[in-house]
C-alpha cells in the first residue's frame, strides 16, 4: 500500500499518558493505540514490527529444538485449584464465570494447561525430553499499568515449558534455552544482561532474567566487575556482612537534655555540632510505586521494597543499640489492617496509609495527580474539578475506613493473644512458600 493511502496518522504532540520514550514514540508513530488502561490495539505498522520480533523468536526457539503450539487463553479454574495457585495468585488473576456459572481465568501464564497436556500425551520416558513453546496473548490485572505495552494488562508473551527425565537433561535443556535467548537479544541489537532473579508466583528453584539496560527500566541490578561475572536483580542479591571487625565506639551512649530545642537547627546549635550529625526521624518508604503524584524517577528508582527496607533499618538500629531511642514509621501500599500489622511486626512503630485514605476519598488511580486534571477532584487545584469532591459524603467514607481498619487491626491483635499492636513480632507472621514449606 502507498503511504498516501495509509489511513492511520502519526502525531506531532506527545500524549500526556506516555511517560517513557518508547511509549511516546510508539504512540506518535501510530504503532499502537490505547483502548483501555493497559490494553492496546496494534495498528498495521505496529503489527508488522511485532511480527518481525516474533519471527526472530520463532527461528531461535525452533533452532533450539522446541516445538510450537498454541494453548487457549481462557482456562478452567479446576486446573488452577489443583495446582494451588487459584488462592495464591492474587488479584492479578482475572477470573470470570460462563453462563453455567463455572469458574474460568484469562491466563497470565500456562503452567497448568501445559502440565495437563503433558500428563495426557506423554506416556513413556522415550518421549522425553520434550520442549513446547507458544506466542500467546496473556492477561494480568496490574493495579497500575503503565509504560505502554511494556507493562500492560493484556500482552503477548513467548513462554516455553520443557519436561525431562533427569536433572542432567533438565540442565542441558536450560542451557539450550539460555543460549537461544542470548541469540534473540543479540539479533535484535539490544544491550542486555542475564541476571539471577526471584522465581515469583511461577515457582521453581532458580530463575534468570534477561534485563535490557535502559534508563526507563523499573528494576535495579547488582553486577560484579570481577571474574565471576555475577549479576542479579537487586531484590535477590545478598547483602554480605562486613569482613572486618567493627571498631570500638569513640564515646559512650548518653542521654542529653535539650530543653526548648524543637527543630534540628535548634538542636545542632544547642549541642554545637553540625546538623548532619543529628537524627530526628526515620521514614522507611517502599519503592513499590505511587499513584502518580511522585516524579517518575522517584517512583522507579528511589527507595527499597518496603518490608526489606524496614527489616534492614530495624536490625541496623538494634545492632547499634539505638532502636529504643528512635521511632520508625513505614509507608508504601499500606491499606488493610493486615498491612499495618505486618509492618509493625517487622519493626515499625506506626504506619502511614496514604493510599487507603486516597481510595476512601474516591481516588480511581487515573495517574493524573501531576496534571492538575484529577477526574474525581481529589488531587487538583482546579476549582471546577474540586466540585466533584462532595466533602460531607467523603468525610463519612474516610471516617468509616479509619474506624473499620482499626477495628479489624484490634481483632487481629486479639486473635493473636496480644493486647496492643506494639506486642506483635515477626514470629507472629508466617508465609506459605510452597505446598510443603511455610
Amino acid at each position: 500500500m502507498r503511504w498516501s493511502r495509509y489511513p492511520i496518522n502519526t502525531t506531532k504532540e506527545t500524549p500526556s499518558e506516555a511517560e517513557v520514550v518508547s511509549h511516546q514514540l510508539m504512540l506518535r508513530a501510530g504503532l499502537i493505540r490505547r483502548l483501555a488502561a493497559g490494553i492496546y490495539t496494534w495498528t498495521p505498522f505496529g503489527l508488522r514490527s511485532l511480527r518481525k520480533v516474533e519471527q526472530i523468536i520463532r527461528e531461535e526457539m525452533d533452532r533450539a529444538g522446541a516445538l510450537e503450539l498454541l494453548m487457549p487463553a481462557v482456562q478452567p479454574a479446576e486446573l488452577w485449584q489443583e495446582s494451588g495457585r487459584w488462592e495464591q495468585y492474587g488479584p492479578e488473576l482475572l477470573r470470570l464465570k460462563d453462563r453455567h456459572q463455572r469458574d474460568f481465568v484469562i491466563g497470565p501464564t500456562h503452567e497448568e494447561v501445559i502440565t495437563d497436556l503433558a500428563r495426557r500425551e506423554l506416556k513413556s520416558y522415550r518421549q522425553l525430553p520434550a520442549n513446547f513453546y507458544q506466542i500467546q496473548v496473556k492477561f494480568r490485572d496490574e493495579i497500575r499499568p503503565r509504560f505502554g505495552v511494556m507493562r500492560g494488562r493484556e500482552f503477548i508473551m513467548k513462554d516455553a515449558y520443557s519436561f525431562h527425565l533427569t536433572q542432567e537433561s533438565l540442565q542441558q535443556g536450560y542451557e539450550a534455552m539460555r543460549d537461544a535467548y542470548v541469540r534473540m537479544f543479540e539479533r535484535m541489537g539490544l544491550e542486555f544482561r542475564p541476571v539471577k532473579a526471584d522465581t515469583g508466583s511461577i515457582g521453581g528453584t532458580a530463575s534468570e532474567e534477561f534485563q535490557v539496560l535502559a534508563d526507563s527500566g523499573e528494576d535495579a541490578i547488582a553486577v560484579s566487575d570481577g571474574a565471576d561475572q555475577y549479576a542479579a536483580n537487586l531484590e535477590l542479591a545478598p547483602a554480605l556482612a562486613p569482613t572486618r571487625a567493627r571498631p570500638p565506639a569513640a564515646a559512650t551512649l548518653q542521654k542529653v537534655a535539650t530543653p526548648g530545642a524543637k527543630t534540628i537547627d535548634a538542636l545542632a546549635n544547642f549541642l554545637k555540632i553540625p546538623a548532619a550529625r543529628t537524627l530526628k526521624l526515620l521514614m522507611v518508604d517502599g519503592a513499590e510505586g505511587g499513584t502518580g503524584a511522585a516524579p517518575l524517577e522517584f517512583t522507579d528508582h528511589i527507595g527499597v521494597p518496603l518490608r526489606e527496607g524496614l527489616l534492614f533499618v530495624h536490625n541496623t538500629l538494634v545492632g547499634c543499640g539505638l532502636r529504643e531511642h528512635i521511632r520508625l514509621g513505614a509507608s508504601g501500599k499500606i491499606v488493610s489492617a493486615f498491612d499495618i500489622a505486618s509492618v509493625m511486626a517487622l519493626g515499625a512503630d506506626w504506619a502511614n496509609s496514604a493510599r487507603g485514605f486516597m481510595f476512601a476519598i474516591g481516588c480511581i488511580q487515573s495517574q493524573s495527580c501531576h496534571t492538575n486534571k484529577c477526574p474525581t477532584g481529589v488531587a487538583t487545584q482546579d476549582p471546577l474539578r474540586q466540585r466533584a469532591l462532595v466533602v460531607p459524603d467523603k468525610a463519612e467514607r474516610v471516617h468509616n475506613f479509619h474506624r473499620n481498619t482499626l477495628k479489624a487491626l484490634a481483632e487481629m491483635i486479639a486473635a493473636a493473644g496480644l493486647s496492643h499492636p506494639a506486642q506483635i513480632e515477626a514470629r507472629h507472621l508466617v508465609r506459605r512458600m510452597s505446598a510443603s514449606e511455610i
